[in-house]
């Protein structure tokens, strides 16, 4: 996804306001943010992604429609929306969004828990608990590349430290 939003300042506000839970502010700079970039689908998800957790799922929909228009290849704009559905009882169209995200992203755990939780609201037992079984296996298999990537930064660590190029005191 090309973004010019990561670079530029309102934005970046607008991230820290969202982090610390100021999701008004937030959705004040996305907005200022998007003024001046209409189009940009981060920009887009980020403003729904405030207005959903202000409470506000009916104003989020629009951000996400109009994010997925721009791109529709972002998984978490899809798995946003079909949270916000969720929020208003639109419990099909936000299957068929969690379905979208996976399909688009088929390692993107939250999309999996999220359309677990729906499959255990709508009585979808076998479903739920698929879904849930691979959120525990993404979740394994991501703890496990972890460990292997610092595993390897150990190892090549060490062996900057035997050849007296790194300090121990850097592990």
């Amino acid at each position: 996804m090309d973004s010019k939003a990561m670079e530029n300042p309102v934005f970046q506000e607008g991230v820290q306001a969202y982090v610390k839970g100021e999701y008004t502010a937030s959705i004040e700079k996305f907005s200022k943010y998007l003024e001046q970039e209409p189009n940009d689908a981060v920009g887009l998800t980020s403003r729904g992604a405030a207005r959903l957790l202000a409470g506000k799922p009916d104003k989020a929909i629009p951000d996400f429609n109009a994010s997925i228009q721009t791109d529709p290849t972002y998984a978490k704009t899809y798995h946003l929306r079909g949270l916000a559905f969720v929020k208003i009882n639109e419990d099909q169209r936000a299957l068929a969004d969690f379905d979208k995200a996976i399909s688009l992203a088929p390692e993107y755990a939250a999309a999996y828990n999220s359309r677990s939780e729906l499959h255990n609201k709508l009585h979808n037992e076998d479903q739920a608990v698929e879904d849930q079984q691979m959120v525990i296996h993404l979740t394994e298999k991501h703890i496990q590349e972890f460990s292997n990537e610092n595993n390897v930064w150990r190892s090549d660590h060490l062996a900057l430290e035997e050849a007296g190029i790194a300090d121990v005191m850097n592990r």
